[in-house]
């Protein structure tokens, strides 16, 4: 947004991520199974520049999934569910973009909301293939809370 809207701006971003997934699957009976991951995302990161001055952006993303799974014969099935996820970031401005070049502290954010999936699940020995569909219930920028805090002389 910041290059869109500034002339001479230039916005770039790091496209390696990664993602750590914990998950834990209890049957209930020959045909259904109930199970539940966490985990967390990291990367992804963005970096603003303009006249020199850098500003950079670092996301988080946490999960949890509550799910359950309907097989269909040996190796296929049907999954449903739904979770949390909790965005987290913050803004980097190490040279005083301002141009105030005052020391400062970051600027963090978070927001939280709830997210439903469904898809198809396809198992071979103990290696599961998910292909699936998410429907994220929030990520309006007005649900995105912070806390402002100063260092040194800032004074926000």
């Amino acid at each position: 947004m910041l290059a869109d809207t500034n002339a001479g701006g230039r916005a770039t971003s790091d496209a390696n991520r990664g993602r750590f997934l914990l998950s834990y699957e209890r049957t209930l009976s020959d045909k259904y199974s109930l199970g539940i991951m966490a985990g967390r995302e990291i990367g992804g990161s963005a970096r603003y520049e303009r006249s020199g001055g850098n500003i950079y952006i670092e996301p988080e993303a946490k999960t949890a999934t509550l799910y359950i799974t309907r097989k269909f014969g040996r190796n296929f099935g049907f999954y449903a569910g739904g979770g949390a996820d909790m965005y987290s970031f913050t803004v980097i401005d190490p040279v005083g973009f301002s141009g105030l070049y005052v020391s400062h502290s970051a600027f963090k954010g978070e927001s939280t909301g709830v997210r439903a999936e469904a898809g198809f699940l396809l198992v071979i020995k103990n290696i599961s293939l998910r292909l699936g569909v998410k429907q994220i219930f929030f990520g309006d920028p007005g649900d995105i809370t912070s806390d402002f805090s100063g260092g040194g002389g800032y004074a926000p």
